[in-house]
């Protein structure tokens, strides 16, 4: 699911390159299309790392259930969503307010990671 998602991250990186290329016009390349770049790849960034907090929480439960009643089969995965909240929703912000990165971008990162698991998930 990771190569997945890279390569979905490539393509969006390449994407915002293009469309800062397109629109403003090459000469705002150097700036503006680099900061785009750096945005898709924090989002990008952010959804990997949510599939990786998935993906280990899912497993923990299904060690959990093997061990104990199941009742407490599911907190592995109550833990790993708030985890996963945690660092979607604070890496957004650190991404937002301390690297002013543009949030369109950002959220285009995020969201095509997330199709990415959706895209690999379902072959």
């Amino acid at each position: 699911m990771l190569a997945a998602q890279a390569a979905l991250a490539l393509g969006v990186i390449a994407l915002a390159v293009i469309a800062t290329a397109l629109h403003p016009g090459p000469a705002a390349l150097p700036e503006a299309g680099l900061q785009r770049a750096k945005a898709a790849a924090f989002g990008a960034l952010l959804g990997m790392l949510a599939t990786v907090v998935t993906a280990r929480s899912v497993l923990k439960s299904g060690e959990a259930a093997a061990r104990h009643p199941a009742g407490l089969a599911i907190l592995p995965v109550y833990s790993g969503l708030l985890v996963k909240l945690l660092l979607v929703a604070g890496g957004a912000f650190a991404g937002l307010v301390w690297l002013q990165l543009g949030p369109l971008f950002l959220l285009l990162g995020y969201i095509t990671m997330q199709a990415g698991y959706l895209w690999a998930g379902g072959r």
